[in-house]
């Protein structure tokens, strides 16, 4: 399958949203876990990592061996094992955006039989080298929208009676 149109470049411009979302945001909000225990630091490592574990490796792998076995990339256990939480997040994201413009650039000379290229995706199956491009590209929006609840929380908790205006049904004049 061809490339949707659009895919390469939202690798490429996700780091520099995340920069333009995070540039203002206190350095003690960005390392500040939710509910569910990812802050958005941790948000950053992840998508580092998966740069380099779900989208660099499957591919080499892809266009290296004839239908590969892709490993699955635990989310935990490789943030836990990167060391990425002990790092400024401003770092991790310089490292996010040289590490990702390499990829893309690579990505990029790929041509119609690479991206044809497949392999067994030890828990979902036979995937394409153009799959990995279009779940990475579709797991940066995913986790964009992620940093973006994080990052709007204190906000939100800030609107006092205004917080209800955007849950209050709105009435349509009667004809």
């Amino acid at each position: 399958m061809p490339l949707v149109p659009g895919a390469i470049d939202r690798l490429a411009h996700t780091p520099s949203v995340l920069r333009a979302l995070l540039d203002a945001v206190p350095p003690e909000a960005l390392t500040s876990p939710d509910a569910g225990g990812w802050s958005t630091r941790d948000v950053v490592s992840h998508l580092l990592i998966i740069t380099d574990l779900g989208l660099d490796q499957r591919l080499r792998l892809l266009l290296a061996e004839d239908t590969p076995t892709l490993p699955d990339v635990n989310e935990h256990d490789s943030l836990a094992a990167s060391g990425y939480r002990d790092r400024p997040p401003a770092d991790l994201l310089d490292d996010f955006a040289a590490h990702r413009a390499n990829t893309v650039e690579w990505i990029r000379g790929l041509g119609p039989a690479d991206l044809e290229r497949a392999g067994i995706h030890e828990i979902t199956g036979r995937v394409t080298a153009s799959d990995v491009v279009h779940h990475i590209a579709f797991h940066d929006l995913v986790h964009v929208a992620q940093i973006t609840n994080l990052i709007a929380a204190p906000l939100n908790a800030a609107r006092g009676g205004m917080g209800n205006m955007g849950s209050r049904e709105r009435s349509k004049p009667e004809a």
